[in-house]
């Protein structure tokens, strides 16, 4: 068994957007699609290891946010099943009400971000069984139920390893610097703070964020995380009376001086768009009860 990360290449910029071909005993299998855009990238990459998408086991969607799955209905309608949390089947089957959610973040850049949005025809969906080995040939994988940055993740162990999609947060190559995704509207600070207490008993010796690539030092990242999470909900927290683009202003403000460069900032941002955060962490705290 093998895991190896395919760069997207999401928007022109390398080491933003994985996915990650998974070998096993049988038939291959995809962690990950993203979003129509970089169906080109993820073909040629498929190519180059002398795989068509009807060679792969499946496809395993971490979560349904584009950057991660916006290409799943493409791959299920060439045949490959498509595993996915319970909470996040009904919007790969019908994903009208994602599309309608992300054109109003999005609007005019939703074509040019993501491409065609299809529906996964429904018997091939494969809705993953929380906590519980996959039935997959080949390999053993266990979906684990992780909510925080959305109620509907999951973080698929394979051995010794875990392949986060979000919940580990985005660490690029492009800067030492663990950034925490938490747009609306579902990021939750104390499930999240839960989620890592779980994950983090798991036996891995790496994580292997979509945001980029394989880390090892497992602990420390789930540590430092920990704190990140505290630290970004408690800067909004002090500051969730402000004038919503002064407080992008400042919380950009705040995070700069820990990227080397303009084009390590920009490659964060492509990733993890800070106002995106923002209107997060806001309807985190206006949720809570006074």
């Amino acid at each position: 068994m093998s895991i190896e990360v395919l760069d997207l290449e999401f928007q022109g910029r390398p080491q933003c957007v994985a996915s990650f071909l998974v070998t096993t005993d049988q038939r291959p299998l995809l962690v990950e699609c993203g979003p129509a855009t970089c169906r080109p990238q993820l073909l040629a990459a498929l190519q180059r290891h002398g795989l068509k998408p009807q060679d792969l086991q499946a496809l395993l969607v971490t979560h349904i946010h584009l950057d991660h799955a916006g290409d799943a209905g493409w791959w299920a309608q060439q045949g490959v099943p498509v595993v996915v949390h319970p909470l996040g089947a009904p919007h790969l089957i019908d994903p009208s009400k994602l599309i309608a959610s992300a054109g109003r973040i999005y609007g005019e850049a939703m074509e040019r971000l993501w491409g065609e949005i299809l529906p996964c025809p429904s018997d091939r969906v494969i809705i993953a069984k929380l906590d519980q080995p996959l039935p997959l040939e080949g390999v053993e994988i266990t979906a684990w139920d992780s909510p925080g940055h959305a109620r509907h993740h999951l973080a698929y162990q394979v051995g010794r390893d875990l392949l986060t999609g979000d919940v580990a947060g985005v660490k690029l190559p492009a800067a030492d610097f663990l950034s925490v995704p938490a747009p609306p509207p579902e990021f939750e600070r104390e499930v999240w703070l839960t989620t890592i207490d779980k994950l983090a008993k798991l036996p891995v010796d790496r994580l292997f964020l979509t945001h980029f690539g394989a880390h090892g030092n497992v602990q420390q990242h789930w540590q430092e995380l920990r704190r990140r999470v505290d630290e970004v909900a408690e800067f909004v927290h002090q500051r969730q009376d402000w004038d919503r683009q002064k407080l992008i202003e400042a919380y950009a403000a705040w995070q700069r001086p820990e990227f080397p460069d303009q084009d390590s900032y920009d490659r964060y941002e492509q990733a993890n768009p800070l106002f995106m955060s923002i209107d997060g962490l806001l309807r985190y705290w206006k949720k809570r009860p006074a």
